[in-house]
C-alpha cells in the first residue's frame, strides 16, 4: 500500500478523520493491560491501521490453521520481545542504581546483559531474514573454491518489508533505556511507536523519545500546519513520480542493466541520473511520510537537507538520511570508541604483540579488572610517534604500511570477486610496502630488515604468489588473504597513528556496516567502504593540519565549489556499486566510463548518444538545482501560501496533482528503500 496509490488514498481518508475524532481521548485515562493508560482508543486505532497498512499486500502464514499476514506477524513478534526486554532492562537498571556499593549482583540485575540480549535478538532477527541466504551462499562458494565439501542448508527467504527500520528503532529504544535517557513504556505505547505506518516502510528512523511524548500532548486539528504538510506531500510526489521514475526508466535502467551496449557519455549521464533518482525517490518518500504524520498531529525529524550541496563527505552524511546517520553515530560509532582507540584496535594490538614485540608501551588506561567501557572512556587520543632513529631520520610509520596493506587486501578482493584481473596491481603494492620498509632505519639505526623480519618474510611469500599468478600459476587467493591478514597483524603490533586506528577500527567499521545494512551483496559493502575511506582521508587531513599548527582553511567561493564538485563525484562513484546488480556489472560500468568516448571527427559527445536527451538533462538539472535554493526563499513562499484562502489552496494543490499525473509514468513503481 504505497503512498501514491489509490488504495492508500482511500485508507488515509478513513484514518485521518478517525484520528482527529479520537485525538481528544489522549488525555483520558483507561484501564488496560492491568494498568492505567492514556489515550487507548486513539492508540488502538493507529495500531490497527498500521497493521492493516503493512499486511495489505503481505503474504500469509497459517498459525493454527488461521491465515495471518506474515509481515504483520513478524512485526508483532519483534514488538512483544523488545517490549519485554525493555521492561527487564528498566527493572535491572533501577535495581542496579539503588544497589549499595560493594553489594553483590545477580545475572538478572545486570543492565548490560539485558541490553546485550536485546541487541543480539534484533541483529539475529534482522540477519536471519536479510542475510542468511547471502552468507550461506558465500560460505558454500568459498569452501568449493578451497576444494572442500561442506553442504549448508540454503533457504530462500523473502525479505519482509520494513524489517530494517523497525528493528533499528527497537534497538534505539532499548539502548536509550540502558543509557538512562528514556524510561520503559507500557506495551500499547511501544507497539504504536514501532508500528506507526507513516515511518514504518522506509523511515525516517524515529526514536522513542521523539515520538512517544507527542502522544501525551494536546493536539488541535485547527492548529495543524496543513500548508506545510500538503507542500511536503506534493513535493514528494513530484520528486518520486516526475523526476525519479522518469530518470530511472529513461537512462538508469538501460545503462546499469547492459552497460556494454552504451557509450561513455551515456554511462556518465546514467550515473548522474541515478544520483538524482535515488535522492528524489528516497527524500520524496520521507517528505510524504513527514507530511502525512503532520496531518495526524505527529512531527517527524527532518531526513534530508540538500545533500548534494555538501562540501565534504562528512557534510554529506550530515545531510543525507540524517536519522540513519545519527543512529549509526550514536549507537555504533561512539560505542566503538569514536575517534579514539576502540576495543577492536586494542585487541588487535594485544594479539599482534604476541607475534612481534611492540615498539613502545602506549598507555591506554585501566587494568585487567576494568570493564571494556571504562577502558575506552579513559583511552587517550592516539598521536603519531615523533621518535627518530640514530641517523636522525624519522623511523618507519606503521600506519602507512597498514594503509598500503589494506589496499593490497582490497585489490585481492577485487580479483576474488571477479571484478578485474588485478594481480599486477597487487604486486605493485607489495613493492610499495617493501619501499616503505626500506626507506627508514630501524629502532637503532640499523637496516629495517632486522627490525621487521616477519613483515619481510610475509611480503616475500605474497610476492611469490602474485608472480606465480602473473606467469600462469595457480590462483590461491585464499592463501593470499591469509598472508595479508598476517601482515596486517604484524604492523598492528607497532604503535598506531590516528590513521591506522581509523582504518582498523571505528570509522571504517561503521560505514562498512552501514553499507551491509542496505543490502545483501558485496556491492553494498564496497559502497560503504568507499565512503569509509573518504571519511578517513578527511579525518586524517584535519588531524594533520592540527598537528602542524595550521589555521583552518579559508571559506571561499572557490573552495566551497571545489569541495562540492569533488564530494559529488565521490558520492556518484560510490553509487555505481550501490546500484549495480553484481561486481562484474560495476566493473563493466567503470570500464565503459573511460574507454568508449569515440573521439573522432564524426562523433559529438552527448549529441550522438540516444539516451542523453534534453529531458534527461533537464530532470538532472532540476534535481540538483532545487537543492541550491536558499532556505529562506522556501520559507517565505510557504508563509505566503499559508495566508491564501483554503479554497484557493485546494485549487492550487489540485492543479499541481494534475501536472504530476500528466508528467508522471503509468503505474506507481515501488519506492527504492522498501527493499532495504
Amino acid at each position: 500500500m504505497a503512498f501514491p496509490r489509490v488504495t492508500f488514498a482511500i485508507f488515509f481518508l478513513v484514518v485521518l478523520p478517525l484520528s482527529w475524532f479520537l485525538m481528544p481521548t489522549l488525555h483520558r485515562t483507561y484501564r488496560c493491560f492491568g494498568a492505567r493508560i492514556q489515550g487507548v482508543p486513539w492508540k488502538l486505532a493507529m495500531l490497527v491501521a498500521s497493521y492493516v497498512f503493512l499486511g495489505y499486500f503481505s503474504p500469509t502464514t497459517h498459525v493454527l490453521i488461521v491465515p495471518l499476514p506474515t509481515w504483520s506477524l513478524i512485526l508483532f513478534i519483534s514488538t512483544v520481545v523488545n517490549w519485554a526486554l525493555g521492561q527487564g532492562l528498566g527493572w535491572s537498571r533501577d535495581i542496579d542504581r539503588a544497589r549499595e556499593p560493594g553489594a553483590s549482583r545477580t545475572w538478572f540485575t545486570r543492565p548490560r546483559l539485558w541490553l546485550a540480549a536485546a541487541v543480539v535478538f534484533n541483529l539475529a532477527f534482522l540477519g536471519y531474514f536479510k542475510y542468511y541466504e547471502f552468507f550461506v551462499t558465500q560460505a558454500h562458494n568459498a569452501f568449493t573454491d578451497m576444494g572442500l565439501s561442506f553442504p549448508l542448508p540454503v533457504l530462500s527467504i523473502a525479505l519482509p518489508v520494513a524489517i530494517s527500520f523497525f528493528t533499528f528503532q527497537a534497538i534505539s529504544y532499548t539502548a536509550d533505556i540502558y543509557r538512562n535517557t528514556f524510561d520503559p513504556v507500557n506495551p500499547l505505547d511501544f507497539a504504536t511507536y514501532l508500528a506507526f505506518f507513516p515511518h514504518l516502510v522506509a523511515g525516517p528512523v524515529v526514536r522513542a523519545a521523539e515520538f512517544i511524548p507527542q502522544m501525551y500532548e494536546r493536539h488541535d486539528p485547527r492548529r495543524v500546519d496543513a500548508t506545510r504538510a500538503f507542500a511536503l506531500i506534493s513535493g514528494g510526489l513530484f520528486k518520486k513520480l516526475v523526476l525519479a521514475d522518469f530518470l530511472n526508466n529513461s537512462i538508469v535502467i538501460p545503462t546499469f542493466t547492459s552497460p556494454g551496449n552504451h557509450t561513455s557519455a551515456e554511462i556518465l549521464v546514467g550515473i548522474y541520473a541515478y544520483a538524482i533518482r535515488i535522492y528524489c525517490d528516497f527524500s520524496g518518500y520521507t517528505d510524504m511520510a513527514i507530511g502525512i504524520a503532520l496531518l495526524l498531529g505527529i512531527k517527524f525529524p527532518q531526513n534530508f537537507d540538500a545533500p548534494y550541496t555538501a562540501v565534504s563527505l562528512q557534510d554529506f552524511w550530515r545531510r543525507w538520511h540524517m536519522t540513519l546517520s545519527r543512529f549509526l553515530r550514536d549507537y555504533l560509532y561512539i560505542p566503538l570508541g569514536g575517534n579514539r582507540e576502540s576495543a577492536l584496535v586494542l585487541g588487535v594490538r594485544k594479539v599482534g604483540n604476541r607475534i612481534v614485540p611492540a615498539r613502545s608501551k602506549a598507555t591506554t588506561g585501566g587494568g585487567a579488572a576494568e570493564s571494556p567501557g571504562s577502558v575506552r572512556a579513559r583511552a587517550p587520543d592516539v598521536r603519531p610517534t615523533t621518535a627518530t632513529g640514530e641517523a636522525g631520520r624519522r623511523p618507519v610509520i606503521p600506519s602507512y604500511a597498514i594503509a598500503v596493506t589494506v589496499l593490497m587486501l582490497a585489490v585481492t578482493s577485487l580479483r576474488l570477486f571477479d571484478i578485474a584481473d588485478v594481480w599486477g596491481w597487487n604486486l605493485l603494492l607489495v613493492i610499495a610496502v617493501f619501499a616503505l620498509l626500506a626507506t627508514a632505519p630501524g629502532r637503532s639505526g640499523k637496516p629495517v630488515w632486522n627490525d621487521h623480519p616477519a613483515a619481510v618474510g610475509l611480503l616475500v611469500a605474497q610476492a611469490l604468489l602474485c608472480a606465480s599468478r602473473l606467469v600462469g600459476g595457480p590462483s590461491l587467493w585464499w592463501l593470499d588473504f591469509l598472508l595479508i591478514g598476517a601482515l596486517l597483524l604484524v604492523f598492528a603490533a607497532s604503535d598506531l597513528t590516528i590513521m591506522g586506528v581509523v582504518i582498523l577500527g571505528n570509522l571504517l567499521a561503521t560505514m562498512a556496516l552501514g553499507g551491509i545494512w542496505h543490502g545483501r551483496g558485496w556491492t553494498f559493502l564496497i559502497w560503504g567502504v568507499i565512503h569509509g575511506f573518504g571519511l578517513l582521508g578527511e579525518h586524517w587531513h584535519r588531524q594533520r593540519r592540527a598537528r602542524l599548527g595550521l589555521a583552518p582553511p579559508r571559506d571561499t567561493v572557490w573552495r566551497r565549489s571545489g569541495g562540492r564538485l569533488l564530494t559529488f563525484h565521490v558520492v556518484c562513484f560510490a553509487w555505481i556499486f550501490f546500484n549495480a546488480e553484481s561486481l562484474s556489472t560495476a566493473s563493466e560500468i567503470v570500464r565503459r566510463l573511460f574507454t568508449d568516448w569515440h573521439w573522432n571527427s564524426s562523433y559529438t559527445p552527448f549529441v550522438d548518444d540516444p539516451l542523453v536527451t534534453g529531458g534527461v538533462l533537464l530532470a538532472i538539472a532540476i534535481g540538483l538545482g532545487v537543492q541550491f535554493v536558499p532556505r529562506d526563499f522556501g520559507a517565505r513562499l510557504l508563509a505566503r501560501a499559508s495566508r491564501l484562502h483554503p479554497v484557493t489552496q485546494g485549487i492550487l494543490i489540485g492543479l499541481f496533482f494534475i501536472v504530476i499525473d500528466t508528467l508522471g509514468p503509468r503505474g506507481i513503481p515501488d519506492f527504492i528503500y522498501q527493499q532495504f
